[in-house]
């Protein structure tokens, strides 16, 4: 084999190899940027008692609890995720709704209700859950 025709076959692999890896990576990119899902945080409440009156932001703390995420008719779990200990969570899921159950943290508290979600096509739905502590 000629000189010539050696390194224009080498030539064509390294080409190939850097046109197949800027693709992959570029999929991956593309694949991020119009991700579907859902995302939010989880916050615990209220921390102290208060009397009467409004509750005041503060009186929250994030929390990191587990939540089922089910068909819309609670029979098929799709995913489970548990947020960070920030309360800060994101699940990437394909379009369509979706019923979230949060788990309960013990027998009667803290709980969080039940909520139905629709994730659309190239974004992420932002939710919030809130738990309640049951303290007044």
């Amino acid at each position: 084999m000629n000189t010539v025709l050696r390194n224009t076959i080498i030539l064509l692999i390294v080409i190939s190899l850097v046109l197949l890896t800027f693709f992959s990576y570029f999929g991956l990119y593309r694949e991020k940027i119009i991700a579907n899902g859902i995302f939010g945080n989880i916050i615990l409440g209220p921390a102290e008692p208060y009397f009467g009156g409004q509750i005041s932001g503060g009186n929250y703390v994030p929390y990191a609890a587990t939540v089922a995420v089910l068909t819309p008719d609670g029979l098929t779990e799709v995913e489970r995720f548990t947020a960070d200990e920030n309360g800060y969570f994101k699940v990437y899921l394909e379009p369509g709704k979706y019923l979230l159950r949060p788990e309960a943290g013990g027998p009667v508290y803290p709980r969080a209700d039940e909520k139905i979600v629709t994730v659309g096509k190239g974004s992420l739905t932002k939710v919030d859950i809130v738990y309640d502590t049951g303290v007044r």
